[in-house]
């Protein structure tokens, strides 16, 4: 069953703030779609870091989740209002893209903990 969730305006937000979380949006969008598939193989990126190597193999709504959480520091709730999802749903992606990223670490014999 699809939920039809309206934007709600955080009252703590004003639009000067809008304004810039629009603008960090619309930036994180373009490097999304500009970074397109992940390689298939790593073997002629030597010096690509096994983070961002995980991240590129990441689902992009994982590794968007990700990216505005440590990236832009965003709260859960801010994550929400900015993608405009439920919490909920932020928090089970998030744990899902941690332990994607965790595993994709480990299978390269890197530990993330």
């Amino acid at each position: 069953m699809l939920r039809n969730h309206t934007r709600v305006q955080d009252p703590g937000v004003g639009p000067i703030d809008e304004s810039r979380r629009a603008k960090r949006r619309r930036h994180l969008t373009e490097v999304l779609r500009a970074s397109g598939p992940p390689p298939v193989r790593h073997d002629s990126y030597p010096s690509t870091s096994p983070i961002a190597r995980a991240l590129a193999d990441l689902d992009p709504a994982y590794r968007e989740i990700l990216l505005l959480k440590a990236a832009d520091d965003l709260s859960v709730r801010q994550i929400a209002h900015e993608l405009n999802i439920a919490e909920g749903t932020v928090k089970s992606r998030l744990s899902r893209a941690r332990a994607a990223l965790r595993t994709q670490l480990d299978q390269e014999g890197h530990h993330a903990h």
